[in-house]
């Protein structure tokens, strides 16, 4: 009798009960986690306090990469990655975002000002506004 034929990730995705491109990144995450814990590397660089367990863990950087002048040479210079906990990182991103709106309502204003000195509105505003 002839096999069926089954996709190679059709097969892994129903032998490990998740798709296998997950099971991978879980994998990396633990390996990643066990190796900080084995070298000392599993203290949070934003609140210098240890990283308990893997679902706390997440890679960092000491520099934001995101709006920089080389995002892409920021984001994979490994003297830049550090380990935090996931909502430290989600705070220092939120963090970031906020000084970055602030910046850009800053600017808003100013290009305004500069570009229409006599209060004159955009398209859509109404006077007064």
């Amino acid at each position: 009798m002839k096999k069926k034929y089954i996709n190679g990730n059709a097969k892994k995705n129903s032998q490990l009960g998740i798709k296998h491109g997950t099971a991978n990144n879980k994998l990396r995450k633990l390996l990643l986690f066990h190796l900080a814990k084995k070298s000392g590397m599993d203290m949070c660089f934003r609140c210098i306090s240890k990283i308990e367990t893997v679902k706390e863990f997440s890679i960092d950087h000491k520099v934001n990469w995101l709006d920089s002048e080389n995002p892409i040479e920021v984001f994979l210079d490994v003297e830049n990655v550090v380990f935090s906990h996931l909502r430290c990182n989600i705070k220092s991103a939120r963090r970031n975002k906020i000084r970055d709106d602030a910046y850009w309502l800053e600017y808003d204003k100013k290009w305004k000002e500069k570009n229409y000195p006599n209060g004159r509105k955009h398209r859509g505003e109404k006077k007064g506004e």
